[in-house]
C-alpha cells in the first residue's frame, strides 16, 4: 500500500468485517498466523502490508482483497 490513507481505508475495513463476524483481535490473529499486536497495529493503519498478509486476512475474513479497500 502506498499511502497513509490507503492503510487506514484498509485497517478500518478488516477491523469492521472482524467485528461483524464477532471475532476478536486475538482470534483473528491466531487464524491467520499472526500476532494480535501486529493486527492491532494493521486495523490503526501503523504499518505496511505485503500481498500475502492482505491475502490471509481476507481468506480468513471470506471476503476479496478489493472489498477490503
Amino acid at each position: 500500500m502506498d499511502t497513509r490513507k490507503d492503510r487506514l481505508r484498509f485497517g478500518q475495513r478488516v477491523r469492521e468485517r472482524r467485528e461483524e463476524q464477532s471475532l476478536s483481535q486475538r482470534k483473528l490473529a491466531l487464524m491467520i498466523g499472526m500476532d494480535n499486536t501486529y493486527l492491532g497495529r494493521i486495523e490503526a493503519g501503523r504499518c505496511s502490508l505485503s500481498i500475502d498478509t492482505m491475502s490471509r486476512i481476507a481468506s480468513a475474513l471470506d471476503v476479496e482483497i478489493r472489498e477490503l479497500f
